[in-house]
């Protein structure tokens, strides 16, 4: 039923149905992913090959309900099609052979492949084949698979921006941990850290466009999540166990300013704010347990800890103690 919707055409609604649909059962994903690759891989079939195919299927029976004369009823192509390929899934074990399945599964194979990843204290921008583009923070790992009908990312560690070039026929996903983004054009930043702002866990924010995000952690009670429809300047988070929170109001350049050089700080525990600059070098900066729970606030250089640390005496109660070559945050008193 989604195939044939997907096919005539469908709105945002019925996306975000399907979405719904798929989390029920992990089942349901990979039966329509099978369905779907099956159909658009009878798609790409040599001439001849579909010949071969037309003469061994016949076309299934139709029961017409009777109908006042004059009236004609309207199929689509596309969904005339269809129980061709339905029909053509039982017999593609039996009459393609060796040659059909080797074909089919070099059909199936990614035609590119890339792994990109910057050290700590780098930053990357890469363009893919189709356009797309990669902008990679410090200390990020990311892995691409670009495949004839989908576009895969996996974000294993770090943050990156993605802008992507719009290609309905090929959806673009991000798996960071236990979420996934996906989309089909649009401009958004994915975090997928251990330590820093948001400790660990994922968080995708919007910059142009629309992404579902999705988690393959269930709830407590064992049902899937609901997707989430982020817009423009919109943020979803989740733990590093796949838990989502709530929507919310963001705007993107405040969560992509490490493109910049900058971080801005919100009410966060001075251990996070220390553990984002540890993310870009060194800081030499030790904290005493004590004051790791001080909250701190302020737009900083990622590059210049120091100042950072010599920022501190003048909002919090603590002061800076030179020892063994390096800086403890200590209590005042």
């Amino acid at each position: 039923m989604w195939l044939l919707r997907q096919q005539d055409g469908w709105s945002t609604e019925d996306a975000a149905a399907c979405e719904a649909w798929l989390q029920t059962d992990p089942a349901h994903r990979r039966a329509f992913d099978r369905l779907r690759d099956v159909c658009q891989t009878l798609a790409q079939l040599p001439a001849d090959r579909v010949g071969q195919l037309r003469k061994q299927i016949a076309p299934p029976a139709v029961r017409v309900s009777p109908r006042p004369v004059g009236v004609r009823r309207q199929v689509s192509p596309k969904r005339r099609a269809l129980p061709y390929a339905l029909a053509a899934l039982g017999l593609v074990a039996i009459v393609g052979g060796g040659g059909w399945l080797r074909w089919s599964h070099l059909q199936n194979q990614p035609i590119f492949v890339e792994t990109y990843a910057t050290a700590r204290g780098q930053q990357l921008s890469v363009t893919l084949p189709d356009g797309s583009s990669l902008q990679l923070d410090t200390a990020t790992t990311t892995a691409v698979s670009l495949y004839r009908h989908r576009r895969e990312v996996r974000l294993l560690e770090g943050q990156a921006l993605f802008t992507v070039t719009p290609d309905a026929a090929k959806p673009f996903e991000v798996d960071a941990g236990p979420l996934r983004a996906t989309v089909v054009g649009t401009r958004f930043s994915v975090r997928h850290t251990h330590a820093g702002l948001g400790g660990d866990g994922v968080t995708v924010t919007v910059d142009e466009g629309r992404v579902h995000v999705s988690s393959r952690a269930d709830t407590a009670d064992g049902k899937a999540q609901p997707m989430v429809a982020l817009n423009a300047d919109e943020s979803v988070h989740s733990d590093a166990a796949g838990r989502l929170g709530p929507r919310q109001a963001l705007p993107a350049r405040t969560a992509m300013l490490w493109r910049e050089g900058r971080v801005n700080l919100n009410n966060v525990p001075l251990s996070q704010a220390l553990a984002e600059f540890e993310r870009y070098g060194d800081t030499r900066l030790r904290l005493d347990p004590a004051v790791a729970g001080l909250r701190i606030s302020g737009s900083f250089e990622l590059e210049q800890a120091g100042a950072f640390a010599k920022a501190l005496p003048r909002v919090l109660p603590v002061r800076l103690r030179a020892r063994e070559g390096a800086t403890e945050i200590v209590p005042a008193n």
